[in-house]
């Protein structure tokens, strides 16, 4: 997407839409983490720096409308007492000051640079350092006497005191200064709220209030949450726009965090990208491309998919020939557990005996079972499950089961074989089933055999033997 954005937060969108693209190019030319890390590293920073230069335009400029609305409020022949009228002065003062001292915050926004910039590894939108100076902010002087955290209720009351004077004023006429006398009360009272609920620090007790202190814990909270209240107005097409670009900008921030993570862990391989073959799910795709097919999930968010994941049911997802950034294997090339069919593919599991026999005798820890071995029990088991008895997994499990009371005719018999096999389709590790034979006895019991071969080229098959029935 590309636009139309105007004002600050368009160039702020159109530094960091460029620098997407400068990536982009990047990305293209090499996959060697050594050389992309510091390019997507500036790039990521740029993003960051954006949000927060998006944050700081916003809040200027609302501000700097406050700013006015208060100079109305002030020219009107409120009658207050002297302490209320004190502390409409001190936020004007404190308003006018905010709004000019962060709108000197905004960092340089050079859109013909941005390439340059990045290439020599400094992010293309500056830090605002928004944060540090709200540590320094001291331009709203309370009234004399005041204490904190108290007295930040008293200065919450007074605006509903200037509300009632303007309210009285007005008449039938509304004036927009009684809703800036409102929302100065409804911001002030929630920032009261939470400083009253402060148990710690310099709360613990109750203090004389210095410009600092009160500036810093209670103007400027206050004139923070009154500035997201006016930038976020869902009308305002401003709003929107900003809106807009958050929301692109942070999606493609935590992409880059994810592709910086996968760079500096020593665990992960160089990163590459792969094309999807037709009827392949994310998870054929990581077993082909990686060795194990438990890093779909990782490609997934690498590339920000979401469901539903293509496969071979939904080959209508655009996603056919696409190339698709990949993640590594989670082990280094000199690591001493390497990755392997048996583990990666066929799994590893505890093993606590067959379906329904005798549990292991203990021998101080309990073993594992892999590779299979770990295939043909799993396989058994789920031969042995009632299809929809697991409330979370409604597809696994097998039809077997259900039929017992029944398995006495050879036509049960054939029908019963056809479950089986179909249960045990339902693996994704399985390849092909063969010589899948039923026989029924007395009893109630269903003797289901077959030889079921794992997918992937020239593996061995396992022999499933499973007795189901009432009773074994």
């Amino acid at each position: 997407m590309s636009g139309p954005f105007v004002g600050p937060p368009g160039r702020i969108w159109a530094i960091c839409y460029q620098a997407m693209t400068w990536l982009q190019g990047q990305l293209a030319a090499s996959s060697a983490p050594q050389v992309l890390e510091t390019p997507v590293q500036a790039v990521f920073a740029t993003l960051w720096n954006g949000l927060k230069a998006l944050s700081v335009s916003q809040i200027s400029a609302a501000l700097a409308a406050e700013t006015q609305a208060l100079i109305v409020v002030d020219t009107l022949p409120l009658g207050v007492d002297p302490v209320t009228a004190a502390f409409l002065a001190a936020r004007l003062t404190s308003c006018s000051a905010a709004a000019t001292q962060i709108a000197a915050l905004m960092p340089p926004l050079n859109l013909f640079t941005v390439g340059a910039t990045l290439a020599t590894g400094v992010p293309a939108i500056a830090d605002t350092g928004f944060l540090e100076w709200t540590q320094t902010f001291a331009a709203e002087t309370p009234p004399a006497g005041m204490v904190l955290p108290g007295d930040a209720v008293t200065a919450a009351d007074a605006w509903t005191t200037i509300a009632n004077a303007v309210f009285t004023l007005q008449g039938s006429i509304p004036l927009a200064a009684f809703d800036t006398a409102t929302r100065q009360f409804n911001c002030a009272s929630a920032i009261a709220t939470v400083l009253g609920q402060t148990q710690s620090g310099g709360f613990a007790s109750a203090g004389s209030a210095t410009p600092a202190a009160w500036s810093t814990v209670v103007a400027l909270p206050t004139l923070l949450l009154d500035a997201a209240v006016l930038s976020s107005a869902p009308a305002s097409l401003a709003s929107q726009q900003a809106s807009v670009i958050r929301y692109v900008l942070m999606q493609q921030v935590c992409n880059l965090a994810n592709l910086l993570l996968s760079f500096r862990s020593n665990s992960v391989v160089a990163p590459s990208t792969a094309r999807l073959y037709v009827g392949e799910s994310l998870m054929d795709l990581a077993a082909r491309t990686t060795g194990n097919f438990e890093l779909w999930q990782s490609i997934a968010a690498l590339n920000n998919l979401e469901p539903p994941y293509p496969s071979a049911a939904n080959t209508a997802l655009a996603l056919t020939g696409q190339q698709l950034f990949l993640s590594g294997t989670g082990l280094s090339a000199s690591s001493s557990n390497q990755p392997s069919y048996a583990v990666n593919v066929l799994g590893r599991d505890w093993d606590f005996g067959p379906i329904n026999g005798t549990m292991p005798a203990w021998l101080g820890d309990v073993p594992m079972i892999a590779g299979l071995y770990n295939f043909a029990r799993a396989i058994g088991r789920r031969l042995q499950t009632p299809l929809g008895s697991l409330v979370f997994h409604q597809e696994y499990g097998c039809s077997i089961p259900g039929e017992i009371g029944a398995v006495q005719t050879a036509d049960e018999a054939g029908k019963i074989n056809a479950y089986g096999v179909a249960a045990i389709k339902g693996d994704p590790r399985t390849g092909t089933v063969s010589n899948a034979t039923t026989a029924v006895s007395p009893g109630f019991q269903a003797s289901f055999s077959a030889a079921v071969s794992p997918v992937g080229p020239g593996q061995s098959a396992v022999n499933i033997a499973e007795v189901i029935g009432a009773s074994r």
